[in-house]
């Protein structure tokens, strides 16, 4: 009993349990036609606050980010989210939860044909900003 206890404090000191979503990446959140939040890390959120016997909140973003900012602000207990270096610096990653794969999308006449011509100088890729696919410098 002491022990669920204090692990459900670990997660939520407040008492409930605050859950940063990001709908800025569809695979993860998207709302359906009401509005209501849907996807993986909604089902995700519901049965840790389930298996902690917490009641849930939501705290909803529109981009990365934000969401990650809120869980190394305080502002949300927990978040699902892409392993990034930079993000690692404010808050902890367990093991995956989902793997993503990431494409590149070029012009028929693009000379970049693999992931290696795309990791070259010069090479600009455009990404969502705060997103995990933000490369933070070129090193060879």
């Amino acid at each position: 009993m002491a022990a669920e206890l204090a692990i459900r404090e670990a997660f939520a000191p407040s008492g409930v349990l605050r859950i940063s979503i990001n709908f800025g990446n569809p695979i993860l959140a998207t709302k359906d036609a009401g509005g209501k939040p849907k996807g993986i890390s909604v089902d995700l959120a519901n049965e840790l606050a389930s298996a902690l016997a917490l009641p849930l909140e939501l705290v909803s973003f529109d981009a990365a980010g934000d969401a990650v900012t809120a869980v190394a602000a305080g502002d949300a207990d927990v978040g699902f989210f892409a392993i990034d270096t930079k993000r690692g610096e404010e808050i902890s990653f367990t093991a995956p939860y989902i793997l993503i794969e990431g494409n590149y999308l070029v012009r028929t006449d693009s000379l970049i044909r693999t992931t290696t011509d795309v990791d070259k100088p010069g090479i600009r890729v455009a990404v969502g900003a705060g997103s995990a696919y933000v490369r933070r410098a070129y090193s060879q």
